[in-house]
């Protein structure tokens, strides 16, 4: 999970961001995001449980 403020670094391999064919001209490198949670609600689930996955790098 991830707390109000928290700040993670998503990492996203060519291969997943671009797919077979990224086109551009440009080589195909990983995409790099630095995000930072500002808030969080509470969203309507109708019902369901919340899905849970696990940390980053931890699969």
């Amino acid at each position: 999970g991830m707390r109000e403020g928290g700040r993670r670094r998503l990492n996203i391999p060519a291969y997943m961001a671009y797919g077979p064919n990224p086109g551009g001209g440009l080589p195909a490198g990983p995409l790099v995001f630095d995000v930072q949670l500002l808030s969080a609600s509470n969203p309507i689930l109708g019902g369901r449980p919340p899905v849970t996955r696990p940390p980053l790098g931890q699969n």
